[in-house]
């Protein structure tokens, strides 16, 4: 089942982007559903698709090659659609095998997937378009279960460091995977010129649909470091001088979840269609059902 999460915000320019975060691949049994999302979002006529980390469950995975041709294979067919670009999360950093040098074979990786033409993987980084600049910072994995003060400094540092890349003149979004920073009051309000902030992480507070419904806050039930009632874990957050949109997630339990896998079932996918431009009001969600009968 694909959930489709439209929203419309006001912005310096008219575009339509696309959000899919917290992919967690790690089986060529996710491609079918993976195809799903291409084939929606070949229907949706959307200028850009933004992925904010966790595109994989744990780097580990990394050293397979058929994952990694299905994963480029996949980056290829979203690249038909239209530029996509991707920011760097905590999974895509993980490793269970000390063995790993982790800086090396993410610098491999980014190496040989920035090669696809429109694959544009940011790392600490920006690229700018005609009317859009897209900045894609990588908060430190080591400490992403902290407190959320410390993410906060970590990611503040980051944002300061790369100040520079704004562009006055365009619209300027920010992919950043864990919006657990923006409950911190380290977070300035102007937010150095960022217009819109597209973050993940969150896996919808694991609020299943049922109860998504009902509930119509940013609040989840739970963090991904096991802490309660985190207030910022899904959906649109207007601050006064940006947005902020938390993808609701493409997975939400994943392989390193362990048995919790078994109640994906409860959690459909999620895509967020984002309209910017003269418009002053959020959109209504549908949800897609799929047949997955044959998967």
């Amino acid at each position: 089942m694909i959930r489709i999460n439209n929203y419309s915000i006001d912005g310096k320019c008219s575009l339509k982007l696309a959000l899919l975060s917290d992919i967690h691949f790690f089986s060529r049994d996710q491609l079918f559903r993976l195809s799903e999302i291409v084939n929606d979002l070949k229907e949706s006529n959307i200028d850009y698709i933004c992925i904010p980390g966790d595109t994989i469950d744990y780097l580990d995975l990394m050293n397979d090659k058929d994952l990694v041709n299905a994963l480029t294979v996949f980056f290829i067919d979203l690249t038909r659609i239209c530029p996509v670009i991707v920011s760097i999360g905590n999974h895509d950093l993980m490793t269970y095998d000390e063995s790993i040098d982790v800086k090396k074979k993410m610098d491999s990786l980014l190496s040989f997937w920035n090669k696809i033409n429109g694959l544009h993987i940011l790392n600490n980084e920006s690229i700018a378009f005609d009317k859009i600049n897209f900045i894609g910072i990588t908060q430190d994995a080591s400490i992403c279960a902290s407190d959320i003060d410390a993410v906060a400094e970590d990611t503040m540092e980051k944002l300061q460091s790369i100040s520079s890349l704004i562009c006055e003149d365009k619209l300027n979004c920010l992919l950043l995977h864990n919006p657990t920073v923006f409950e911190s009051k380290k977070i300035p309000e102007d937010l150095f010129g960022i217009d819109l902030v597209l973050s993940g992480h969150m896996h919808n507070g694991c609020i299943p649909i049922g109860l998504d419904r009902v509930l119509k806050t940013n609040r989840g039930l739970i963090y991904p470091s096991k802490r309660f009632f985190p207030k910022l874990a899904r959906g649109l957050v207007r601050f006064k001088k940006y947005n902020l949109l938390i993808s609701k997630g493409v997975t939400t339990f994943s392989k390193t979840s362990g048995l919790f896998q078994i109640f994906n079932f409860l959690f459909p996918q999620n895509i967020d269609y984002v309209d910017i431009g003269e418009h002053h009001e959020e959109v209504k969600n549908r949800v897609r059902r799929q047949d997955h009968s044959n998967s």
